[in-house]
């Protein structure tokens, strides 16, 4: 017997059947989408690379992977405060997500748009592109706790890690290959634009989740009573720090020590896999992540 719903309403029904409930159609828009973020994660890989080869300077590469950070330190918390005055956050963090993996489209045109001076240019918008990041950084991660139940959420996030680190170590390989092969700067031109165009289809993805409204924070204003800050000489901070948690203590300073030489370390690598080793993409490619130098927030909205 013939169905009456016409052929491509039924080819659409199998392919992409309508689940039961709200929360089991955000599950499956999440698992999609963090497959598109991690091709854009793969290509980002390349970032310093493509810095590198453009003839970027050892400071230029440094300040690649230093100001992104210093960036997120300054705006993390004007832009937390910001969306939490805000009842609908969805249009802050899809418009932040956008105009960050647009942005891209940029990287892989810079060539043309600037042949003078283009590493330092690469090198500029690379990092500029990390302030709309923040916006969606910030709002993520409390947006997902609203869309999955606590129950959920381990299981969900454990597969979207398996999703994009997967998809994203197989496109860095090939990219790496394809890189290798291809005439400088076109194929990084080539991957970067690729890489957006998926970027631009998990951002699509994104804006079809049904996103609660969340409660309004209002803004405290003391107009009576002042907040003080008692001073605190340097002798009363350190009995302060001497008679707090010594397990505490410890694990901060260890923290310390492990991430400044962590940090200080990561522009080298690359530095001395291409200008070392004479090492060619396929294998920082095959390396990934370790060789090449990412974004301080992963690329995809998983992590975002």
């Amino acid at each position: 017997m013939t169905s009456d719903r016409p052929l491509f309403t039924r080819i659409r029904d199998r392919v992409w059947p309508t689940l039961p409930t709200t929360l089991d159609n955000n599950i499956r828009l999440l698992y999609i989408e963090i497959f598109f973020a991690a091709v854009m994660g793969g290509v980002a890989g390349f970032n310093s690379a493509f810095a590198v080869r453009l003839g970027a300077t050892n400071a230029e590469i440094g300040l690649l992977n230093s100001v992104p950070p210093l960036i997120a330190a300054v705006l993390f918390i004007p832009a937390a405060r910001f969306l939490e005055r805000q009842a609908d956050r969805r249009p802050y963090i899809l418009w932040s997500l956008l105009l960050y993996r647009l942005g891209y489209l940029g990287v892989a045109l810079m060539p043309i748009i600037a042949p003078a001076n283009t590493a330092t240019w690469v090198v500029i918008w690379l990092i500029l592109l990390n302030a709309p990041a923040t916006m969606f950084v910030v709002g993520w991660n409390p947006l997902i706790a609203d869309i999955l139940p606590e129950r959920r959420r381990a299981f969900v996030f454990s597969r979207r890690n398996i999703i994009n680190f997967s998809v994203a170590a197989v496109v860095a390989f090939l990219a790496g290959r394809y890189l290798s092969a291809a005439a400088f700067p076109h194929n990084y031109m080539t991957i970067y634009a690729f890489g957006a165009a998926a970027a631009l289809a998990s951002s699509a993805i994104v804006e079809q989740l049904r996103m609660p409204k969340t409660e309004v924070i209002a803004e405290r204003r003391k107009t009576q009573q002042r907040i003080r800050i008692p001073h605190v000489s340097w002798v009363e901070f350190r009995r302060i720090q001497t008679q707090g948690n010594r397990a505490f203590r410890i694990m901060t300073f260890n923290s310390l020590i492990f991430n400044f030489g962590a940090w200080m370390s990561m522009p080298l690598f690359i530095l001395y896999y291409l200008r070392v080793l004479n090492a060619d993409d396929g294998w920082i490619g095959l390396h990934w992540p370790s060789a090449a130098v990412r974004p301080w927030w992963v690329i995809t909205s998983g992590s975002a």
